[in-house]
């Protein structure tokens, strides 16, 4: 083999060689973008996780005590008309292990008030709990369901909101109904119907509403009378907002009462004991 024969041998295998490197590098280079891609996308999936977490844990606005007023308004008419009074709440409330252990959760609270007595909405009674519960002194609170508080200091807080409410006797409820039917006879069934249609939104009234149109017609009912109508007009719909002035005529114009007047002796409001000791 001559020397130029060799020569051109040595620099092919060392144009093969050189080739082999560059297509080495350029594998290993396609590989390491592949794993930077690929440790990328880790990191973005770790962020966006790490966020939902962060999401999931956002402070929300607290309850303060204009969201439950309504709430707490349309719980007492239902107590009152199921004749519960405030001591025998409190026992449903407070059971003996809440007072052994010392505290209650905003999951027990929230829980409980979905159950009879109080019967209220998912909405309702995860606001009214959290309002018992949570840290109101704070504008803004992370919703947490395992919270909780001392006992001594809920049972506090809830007799300041539901506290004392009337529970009407049969004698008072028989008063405060005879002497409502005797105004609005005497105001006549046309005349009211006539008075409500200009108020109502499809045969409903507010409390304020009605007190309204028996104001703006001269219907002299005083502060019980109105607040018995509104409990027994809160039955058909479990709603303040909502009351149907077709209950008006149904209760106070259709039903039978005594012949006898109305006693002219005020009546008496008879409020709950509720530091009683009898058992729910």
């Amino acid at each position: 083999m001559c020397i130029r024969d060799s020569n051109y041998l040595d620099a092919k295998y060392l144009i093969d060689q050189l080739e082999k490197a560059i297509k080495n590098e350029a594998t290993l280079i396609e590989i390491r973008g592949i794993d930077r891609e690929k440790s990328f996308s880790q990191d973005r999936s770790e962020i966006m996780r790490k966020q939902e977490i962060t999401q999931a844990i956002k402070k929300i606005p607290r309850v303060k005590l204009e969201d439950i007023n309504g709430i707490v308004q349309n719980l007492t008419l239902r107590l009152r008309n199921s004749k519960v009074p405030y001591y025998k709440l409190e026992k449903v409330i407070f059971t003996e292990q809440v007072i052994k252990r010392g505290n209650i959760s905003l999951r027990e609270f929230d829980d409980l008030l979905k159950l009879d007595p109080f019967r209220m909405t998912d909405h309702d009674a995860l606001l009214l709990a959290r309002y018992f519960i949570e840290d109101n002194t704070q504008e803004f609170v992370i919703l947490d369901m395992d919270k909780s508080l001392e006992y001594a200091v809920v049972k506090d807080i809830v007799k300041n909101i539901i506290g004392r409410y009337e529970i009407l006797s049969e004698r008072q409820e028989n008063f405060l109904k005879a002497s409502i039917s005797k105004i609005l006879r005497k105001f006549g069934k046309s005349s009211l119907r006539q008075a409500f249609r200009d108020k109502e939104t499809n045969g409903y009234v507010t409390s304020e509403q009605m007190q309204e149109v028996f104001k703006d017609n001269g219907l002299r009912i005083s502060h019980e009378e109105l607040n018995y109508l509104v409990l027994r007009l809160f039955l058909y719909t479990n709603d303040l907002n909502k009351l149907p002035t077709s209950g008006i005529f149904e209760i106070f114009f259709e039903e039978e009462f005594k012949k006898e007047e109305p006693a002219k002796a005020p009546v008496k409001k008879e409020v709950q004991d509720i530091d009683s000791d009898e058992d729910f």
